[in-house]
């Protein structure tokens, strides 16, 4: 089954260093909707969620969920627990997960 709608929201993923990841916001008429992302690495799935407290990090599976409306076109948020190994070729899968319970794929690519 296809979705009815399709969200509207652009990121740019990055590896940096000490093998973590870099999500930048790029804007979407859905980015005031997006509630939090869930990263998978090579089939291992963790949420991600901003934090006020720690703004421009990404706290994993932190107890202070963001909500819709945190998120701000050009802030970049990076990872710190090493989820990449360094090889090159791992999968990275971004999924969004909106306020009106939707969840869609925002980035499906090699770090």
């Amino acid at each position: 089954d296809m979705p009815d709608t399709t969200k509207n929201v652009a990121i740019g993923v990055k590896s940096v260093a000490s093998n973590n990841i870099a999500i930048t916001l790029q804007g979407g008429s859905d980015l005031p909707r997006l509630e939090h992302m869930k990263i998978t690495v090579d089939g291992d799935e963790t949420d991600m969620y901003y934090t006020q407290n720690t703004k421009g990090s990404i706290a994993l599976g932190s107890a202070s969920q963001s909500g819709a409306g945190d998120f701000a076109v050009g802030s970049t948020w990076q990872t710190s627990d090493a989820p990449l190994a360094g090889t090159g070729s791992e999968r990275v899968i971004v999924v969004g997960v909106f306020n009106d319970g939707a969840e869609q794929i925002l980035a499906d690519t090699y770090l």
